[in-house]
């Protein structure tokens, strides 16, 4: 039986990884990667360098940066559809409001008591992830006026955005990924113009509104539309953005994962800021903005925006520490680049099998929000290194075989097909596929023989079959 397609990966952990016999204690991994900083609560914290923004949620995050911010004009969006947070932009900018986010207990820290809210917008959808509890509407009816903007999908309430602000001229961005869209905002503030949401990968239309940018290359919204302000990657476009207004001062945010970036925005509000995207990467044009900045803030927690890039995307201080997992008998070692060391997490684990010994990669997403370290949420899959004569009832993907002093062995992946992890919404889906095919790309380019042995990889792709799509 393929264990591997019938497993429950809440199931017991030693469970999980009892496969096989004998596995030799021969791998070590190398990981070039930063050291990363692990905090507690923060609300507001300033290091010298920057002021940073956090709570212990990104609904949290949210009521901390927009205390910044002195407004009676609340607005609301749900935390778990970045489409309606960036069309909340629109209602933010318009009617200088505070934007918190909303997930589904309601629950909205001080400004639940705060009675100097005079205007409550409350930008979403009737269902799932984009429904925001009625209770809010209960909370504030009494001191406040509501207004409810619900569309039937993401592109239909960002329109009723633009209707409800007055906008005609807007920035068009597209709605399938968060980072252009939020990078806009500054120049969307200083300007008065509204951002617009599109299906980038289709024609739009965009009638009734004048068209002045477009955020993103053709890759990601293919139709022309006004001055189209886009880079090699989301961080140079950020950048490029940035370059595009007034504005002295920064806030940082996670490129890669929207859950605080959006809170930004009241930062941008309140100290007149423009958003960059954290690089993984030495990035010169970000060392530069960030010099020639007055402040420098930067909104989420140290897990999402980490010290050490912040430092590098400050002044260029390269992020190049490595850690090394020995075993006793060398084969072959596991390198993780350091641009996807916020990727992927690995844990060396031990079986309650004679000798077995693996390397486990996750999700680093998953596992860092994992509310139980014995069995971490976001498993992708073990790798080991096993006798040439090794014999399992399971599936397994054998990826190469290494040799040294006459002896063989097989390099083996074993796979869950059905990953388990407790939060279910879009972002979080598309972040274990986007770490998954991540991985994929470390088992295929990324082991090497050490200590006198000779790697050989198998021929074609074996991986290719469980790609995930």
């Amino acid at each position: 039986m393929d264990r591997y397609k019938v497993i429950n990966y809440n199931k017991n952990y030693k469970n999980r990884v009892n496969y096989g016999k004998k596995i030799i204690k021969t791998i070590s991994i190398t990981i070039m990667s930063s050291v990363i900083f692990f905090g507690g609560i923060v609300k507001s914290e300033n290091n010298g360098k920057y002021t940073r923004y956090s709570g212990y949620n990104r609904v949290n995050t949210s009521v901390e940066s927009a205390k910044t911010y002195n407004s009676d004009t609340l607005v609301i969006a749900p935390a778990y559809s970045y489409q309606d947070a960036i069309s909340a932009m629109n209602i933010a900018n318009r009617y200088n409001g505070r934007l918190v986010l909303a997930n589904k207990d309601s629950s909205l820290g001080i400004f639940d008591s705060d009675k100097t809210i005079k205007n409550v917008f409350i930008v979403g959808g009737d269902s799932g992830d984009r429904q925001i509890s009625n209770k809010i509407d209960d909370r504030f009816r009494s001191r406040a006026k509501i207004k409810r903007i619900i569309g039937k999908n993401i592109y239909e309430t960002n329109r009723k955005t633009l209707e409800l602000s007055g906008y005609k001229t807007v920035g068009v961005a597209t709605g399938r990924v968060y980072a252009d869209a939020l990078s806009a905002y500054s120049i969307i503030r200083e300007e008065g113009i509204g951002i617009m949401l599109v299906d980038g990968e289709k024609a739009y239309n965009a009638s009734g509104y004048t068209v002045k940018y477009t955020f993103g290359g053709k890759s990601t919204v293919r139709q022309d539309g006004g001055y189209r302000i886009s880079g090699r990657d989301r961080y140079d476009t950020s950048n490029k953005i940035a370059r595009k207004t007034a504005y002295k001062n920064i806030v940082f945010v996670d490129g890669r994962n929207y859950a605080d970036s959006m809170s930004a925005i009241n930062i941008t509000n309140s100290k007149n800021s423009d958003i960059l995207l954290v690089p993984r990467v030495k990035n010169q044009e970000t060392i530069s903005l960030a010099q020639e900045a007055n402040e420098l803030f930067v909104v989420g927690g140290s897990k999402s925006v980490e010290d050490a890039y912040l430092k590098q995307a400050i002044d260029g201080t390269l992020v190049s520490n490595t850690t090394i997992v020995n075993y006793a008998d060398g084969f072959i070692r596991i390198v993780i680049p350091s641009t996807l060391a916020g990727n992927i997490a690995y844990k060396p684990i031990n079986s309650v099998a004679e000798d077995e010994t693996a390397i486990t990669l996750y999700s680093k997403y998953h596992f860092d929000r994992s509310s139980n370290k014995n069995e971490p949420e976001g498993y992708i899959c073990d790798i080991a290194v096993v006798d040439s004569d090794f014999s399992y009832p399971s599936t397994y993907v054998e990826i190469g075989r290494v040799y040294k002093n006459g002896v063989e062995k097989k390099v083996l992946v074993f796979l869950s097909v059905e990953p388990s992890f407790s939060d279910q919404s879009p972002n979080s889906i598309n972040t274990f596929k986007n770490n998954y095919r991540a991985a994929f790309g470390i088992l295929r380019n990324n082991i090497q023989a050490i200590d006198g042995a000779v790697y050989k990889k198998s021929g074609g792709d074996p991986l290719k079959k469980y790609e995930m799509k």
